[in-house]
């Protein structure tokens, strides 16, 4: 490989990003509404919401059918027998549709939530499971929503690359014939451009869409058109030096990221000394990549300190807070404090230099962390006090707590 060449790419690479990033701001693209109240990762309450609503022929919108016509349209979705023979002239749209407990029991999966769940008046169905953190993946998740309503559905898997599920979520169905992939970067951003046509005078409808659309194209590092052009010529032009940095750039975020977590637990176990033992979670190659720390007098306990996340693969803030191992400590929940039942009390980690929150999925920050030392340590060292501070706040307490427990 040759390190001139890969430099070129890279120095190359950053000239374009530039030139798009301008043409943003002549544009005013800079501000976007998803992106300042921080939605890009909240697959819940913001993108299945989203697009459940454009998909409903009753939406506010009110464009009747037109998005979910268009959306049907899509080459990869009308192709199919099933899900070319629904009534788009009678079909309901279902968000987060609950269709029983999950059961994962070898040869009898069921159960859980289905995303979008499109029904028409024969109770033929497509369903939508959306994943825009391709890291969340639910045991038998696929094969459970596969199950359901067998005969007359479909199942499309959407994530922002296309990525399959692994086998933890589709178990042994196949791709292609069981389910059927959908990516954000190209299937829901080419619908998303043509519902924009048919917006008409609606000002406030088409400039949501197209926030919307910015929103993805930052989700999936896509480009407009001509940049998009002149980034794939270059990287085709030098084919070995971009498959080398795709093939390695995952290792180097996991890598500086695993070294901020390391010295965290290191200098956390120093300071906290003998009353605590730090333990590492799962490394940062994971979404949840956590430090755990536990009383020495109660090693067993399952409910403890904990911090997470450190990966660079979880779109949301860093927080330190008190783990419930089963997640069955409801009693020790503190009014808004709680994280579901698994985090009954937490705290977001604040960066030094402003009232955000620390998140090690942000690229900048990466940066920031292997270009500047000093950085890094106070990065270190701001997650470390507050850690410190929390345990601190919540010793006693938590250590009384769990006297009770064994007494009991």
């Amino acid at each position: 490989m040759n390190i001139d060449k890969t430099k070129h790419l890279l120095s190359s690479t950053a000239l374009i990003i530039k030139h798009q990033k301008e043409v943003a701001r002549i544009k005013g693209e800079t501000f976007n509404v998803f992106s300042i109240l921080k939605m890009e990762s909240r697959e819940t309450v913001s993108h299945t919401p989203f697009l459940a609503e454009l998909l409903n022929p009753t939406g506010t919108h009110l464009m009747g059918n037109i998005f979910l016509k268009l959306f049907l349209s899509i080459d990869k979705i009308k192709s199919l027998e099933k899900t070319g023979s629904l009534n788009a002239e009678n079909i309901k749209v279902h968000e987060n549709k609950f269709i029983g407990p999950c059961i994962n029991d070898d040869g009898n999966e069921s159960g859980g939530f289905l995303d979008i769940y499109l029904v028409d008046n024969n109770n033929r169905s497509i369903t939508i499971e959306n994943k825009i953190d391709e890291k969340t993946e639910q045991h038998k998740q696929v094969v459970r929503y596969v199950n359901y309503n067998k005969a007359n559905n479909i199942v499309f898997y959407l994530t922002p690359s296309g990525k399959p599920p692994s086998e933890k979520s589709k178990g042994t169905l196949e791709c292609g014939k069981d389910f059927y992939l959908l990516s954000y970067q190209t299937d829901i951003i080419d619908w998303l451009k043509l519902c924009l046509k048919e917006t008409g005078d609606n000002i406030i409808l088409r400039q949501t869409i197209r926030q919307y659309i910015i929103l993805l194209q930052k989700i999936t590092h896509t480009m407009d058109n001509k940049e998009a052009i002149e980034l794939n010529n270059l990287m085709l032009n030098h084919f070995e030096e971009a498959s080398f940095i795709a093939a390695n750039f995952e290792k180097a975020k996991t890598s500086i990221t695993e070294e901020i977590r390391q010295q965290v637990g290191k200098i956390l176990g120093e300071k906290l000394g003998t009353e605590f033992n730090i333990k590492f979670g799962l490394n940062t190659s994971n979404r949840d990549s956590p430090i755990w720390i536990k009383y020495n007098s109660h090693n067993d306990s399952e409910l403890f300190f904990g911090v997470e996340s450190f990966s660079p693969y979880k779109q949301e803030e860093m927080y330190v807070g008190i783990f419930s191992f089963d997640g069955k400590h409801t009693e020790y929940k503190k009014e808004d404090f709680s994280k579901e039942n698994f985090w009954p009390i937490y705290y977001t980690l604040k960066s030094e230099d402003s009232a955000d929150g620390i998140c090690l999925f942000d690229g900048k920050v990466l940066q920031r962390i292997n270009s500047d030392t000093n950085f890094r340590n106070r990065l270190v060292e701001t997650i470390v006090s507050q850690v410190e501070k929390f345990i601190a706040e919540h010793n006693k307490p938590l250590l009384s707590f769990l006297r009770t427990q064994v007494h009991v």
